[in-house]
């Protein structure tokens, strides 16, 4: 059953709670007047949205919708998925949130295969928030945290901006370890539970992460695996408190990828990155005082173009193979200290 037209609505004095509605159902769900006084126990006034099947997103009117802000927080029990073989645009409302369950996550966009080949699903995510009212993704009140945001390839120009998450990267049916996650780097599996997860290898405009916060990731806070020709924008972001590793990068060099203006603290780690996209990290500016270890990561990889490691006060630790192509120059300066 749909739910067009169900908006301005008042919600008070039910015994069961509030609102519970299938993920199928939120582009019908406008904003409400009123949600208070209902319920007891855990739930009381929450939206409680759960997931029968499919994906959210076929046949909405217009290919559009809005998830909004309601006068109580949404709670969503598992993964809801929003795409549709003919597009669908999400916009997430100012003041937006969602509380998520230890299995939940929020997934939009096309999920291409190793190859970067589309799997013939898309969607666009618009964030609408704002610095004073930012949309907040986070986990279930009482429960130690969520799986996180996943954001494939998008169909427009995605606005990932002004969003709080919120004890993500978590997955306890598996030891905490994401299937979603698990790439292939070097020819080894590697585990990339995070908050927030981009694997974007296709696009028509660059993939912008812009004012966002991370916060307390049980393992890593923002990881990018891939992005599209158009290159990346992480920029103006907080990532803080992760398990692991603030900042993940994992894309090949692409010289109108922008990294700066990030503050990075508190976590384990403050970066780990690539060769590859050295020379873009290097040319911005980005604050990584304060996290546990003095160290940050260096995936290996090659390094295409010349670059000289900035002296930033932290040591560099090589993790992986690193190539330096030929006609590339890598340079250490006297005070840089590198192992391997």
């Amino acid at each position: 059953m749909g739910l067009a037209g169900a908006v301005a609505n008042k919600f008070t004095g039910n015994a069961g709670g509030s609102v519970q509605l299938f993920g199928r159902q939120l582009p019908g769900f406008g904003r409400q007047d009123s949600i208070a006084g209902n319920g007891s126990g855990g739930i009381g006034d929450t939206i409680v949205v759960a997931i029968d099947s499919g994906a959210v997103g076929a046949g909405v009117p217009g290919g559009a919708f809005t998830i909004f802000r309601q006068p109580a927080p949404y709670l969503v029990t598992g993964f809801l998925s929003v795409w549709s073989p003919s597009g669908v645009d999400v916009s997430l409302d100012t003041g937006l949130v969602m509380a998520f369950d230890t299995a939940a996550a929020l997934s939009v966009g096309d999920f291409a295969d190793s190859s970067g080949g589309s799997s013939g699903l898309s969607a666009n995510l618009t964030s609408l928030g704002t610095a004073a009212n930012p949309v907040v993704l986070r986990h279930r009140l009482g429960r130690p945290g969520w799986q996180g945001l996943f954001l494939g390839a998008q169909s427009g120009t995605p606005f990932v901006r002004h969003m709080r998450l919120v004890g993500g990267g978590y997955q306890p049916q598996l030891g905490q370890i994401c299937q979603n996650c698990i790439v292939k780097t070097t020819g080894l599996p590697e585990v990339l539970n995070s908050a927030l997860w981009v694997d974007a290898p296709t696009g028509t405009a660059p993939f912008a992460i812009d004012s966002v916060v991370s916060d307390s990731s049980h393992f890593y806070g923002i990881v990018v695996k891939r992005a599209p020709p158009q290159g990346i924008r992480v920029r103006d972001n907080t990532i803080r408190n992760a398990a692991a590793t603030g900042l993940v990068l994992r894309g090949p060099h692409n010289a109108q990828d922008v990294i700066s203006g990030n503050t990075i603290t508190g976590n384990h780690y403050a970066v780990d990155l690539p060769a590859d996209v050295l020379p873009q990290f290097d040319a911005g500016v980005n604050n990584l005082a304060g996290n546990v270890a003095d160290t940050l990561l260096l995936h290996g990889g090659t390094l295409a173009v010349s670059d000289t490691l900035p002296r930033l006060g932290f040591r560099w630790r090589v993790t992986q193979p690193l190539v330096v192509d030929s006609g590339a120059t890598f340079t250490v300066e006297a005070g840089d200290t590198v192992t391997f």
